[in-house]
Formats: structure tokens, C-alpha cells, sequence
């Protein structure tokens, strides 16, 4: 069969770009200059455009082509894997059922180890705060007494005349 060589595969949809679109994104800024959307063009796979020439990954073929049975051969179906985008699959039976699933977390394989940034430093302990002993009811009262005595002083009415109004 066809498929089961990566020549006999083809691009079914638009790849995505470096913006992570499938078009290439056009502001006011680019309709001046048309030589930047000529390269944003050229970088992607035309649609339609066999498998086999797609540019390998770090040494690693973009994709992987394997026979998913022994006995009839004829019969057995095909195993497409990306190298590109590691949990992409797609299995053809014959050259008109095919099924394809991508299970992953969205990033491309670049051929590189991946190393997390660092954690940020760990913050000096903070200085221990004084403590201060609770006033006692006799203080709040004497606290409460002068906050009423300015607003007598202001001709602010108490709080509790305001609720009732």
C-alpha cells in the first residue's frame, strides 16, 4: 500500500507557526513591509506537502512509520507518529478510515533537555515583632470615651442616632 511509506502521507492541515497561528497574524506595521510575510510563508509546509519533506528534528526523522500487524500485512494498519509534536498519532486502515489522536501537553520537541528555571531565593526570616499586652476594659473605655468627646466636639451626632434615623 501507499501508505506505508512516509512519501505516500501528505499535510491535511495548515502546520502551526512560530506565533503559534495557523495563518501568519498581520498588523497595521506588516502591510508596509511585504518581505516579512513572504518569510512567515516559506517557514511553514504548504498544505498538501508530503511528509518526507519535512526537516528532521535533532537527528530524529519528523515522523515514524511502522506496520501494526504480521499476518496480513496487506490488511494490517499503518502507525503515523510525529517527532515534532511527541503524542500526536494518526492510524490509517486501507486508504479511507483513518483515525488520529494527540495526547500531550502542547509543546514541541525541539531535541533539547528541557531544564526548569531555577526557584527564586529563599527570603531572610523577618525580624520577631514585639508583642504588646491587651488593653484592658478600663482602656477602651477611656478610648472610647475620647473619640465620642470629639465627635461632641465636631457636632457629629452619635452612631447610634445615625442607625435610627
Amino acid at each position: 500500500s501507499e501508505l506505508r511509506r512516509i512519501g505516500g502521507w501528505c499535510h491535511r492541515r495548515t502546520a502551526i507557526n512560530e506565533q503559534g497561528r495557523g495563518v501568519p497574524f498581520k498588523d497595521a506595521s506588516d502591510e508596509e513591509t511585504e518581505d516579512g510575510d513572504e518569510a512567515d510563508e516559506e517557514s511553514m509546509p504548504s498544505l498538501f506537502a508530503p511528509l518526507s519533506e519535512d526537516n528532521p528534528i535533532a537527528d530524529v526523522p519528523a515522523w515514524s512509520l511502522r506496520t501494526l500487524g504480521v499476518l496480513a500485512e496487506t490488511h494490517a494498519p499503518v502507525l503515523l507518529r510525529s517527532s515534532y509534536w511527541p503524542g500526536a498519532a494518526t492510524v490509517a486502515y486501507g486508504t479511507k478510515d483513518f483515525a488520529s489522536i494527540y495526547i500531550g501537553y502542547g509543546q514541541k520537541y525541539t531535541g533539547k533537555p528541557y531544564t526548569p528555571p531555577p526557584p527564586p531565593q529563599v527570603q531572610e526570616e523577618c525580624d520577631d515583632l514585639e508583642e504588646q499586652e491587651d488593653p484592658t476594659v478600663d482602656q477602651e473605655r477611656e478610648v472610647e470615651d475620647m473619640i465620642q468627646e470629639r465627635k461632641d466636639a465636631q457636632g457629629r451626632p452619635d452612631d447610634e442616632e445615625e442607625e435610627e434615623e
